[in-house]
């Protein structure tokens, strides 16, 4: 090979050492998505609501455990009733931005009656939810259940992958242009 054919792969290299570094991106703890939920039950509860999540810290490699959850469906705020919620039963998948898992808590309805629910979240084969709402004040207690798919956005725009990869090819690039300069590759 030729130095010229030498230097012209090295630049070529580390150009797309940094077009791949800059297309990859990173999930982070801190960051936060949007579910949009869609209903396929008769209940019209969830149906065009949305939920914002914030990722907790790292649970097992690729998983996120969420350190809150707050969901609005059209004026109402399905979490504002909230008298206690626990997270710690979901995931959220880095690779696929898909939950699985359960939340669930207890919530005052609208008349002053105590109610405990369960959000179950599943990812395959298609992101999917069941929410159980347990009617723990009427007499007897009864619970409707609601169900459908989901599906997650970024709430905000992804954070570029830092580290070795953008440093070298930085180097690569700055190695073949100096080599360039020098006439050693004309």
């Amino acid at each position: 090979m030729t130095k010229r054919g030498f230097c012209i792969l090295i630049v070529i290299a580390g150009l797309l050492t940094l077009v791949a570094t800059q297309a990859q991106a990173v999930v982070v703890a801190g960051e936060q998505f949007t579910i949009i939920f869609s209903e396929t039950s008769p209940q019209i509860l969830l149906n065009g609501a949305t939920a914002t999540i914030t990722l907790g810290p790292l649970a097992s490699p690729g998983f996120f455990s969420v350190s809150n959850l707050s969901v609005i469906s059209g004026t109402t705020c399905l979490t504002c009733g909230l008298e206690t919620e626990v997270l710690t039963g979901v995931l959220f998948d880095a690779a696929t931005l898909d939950l699985s898992g359960h939340v669930t808590g207890t919530f005052l309805g609208g008349g002053g009656g105590q109610h405990s629910f369960d959000l179950s979240l599943s990812d395959a084969p298609t992101p999917a939810w069941v929410f159980t709402n347990n009617h723990l004040d009427a007499d007897p207690p009864f619970s409707d259940v609601s169900s459908g798919t989901y599906r997650t956005i970024a709430a905000a725009a992804a954070v570029p992958e830092p580290s070795t990869l953008l440093l070298f090819g930085a180097g690569l690039v700055a190695l073949g242009g100096g080599i360039w300069r020098r006439r050693d590759c004309t």
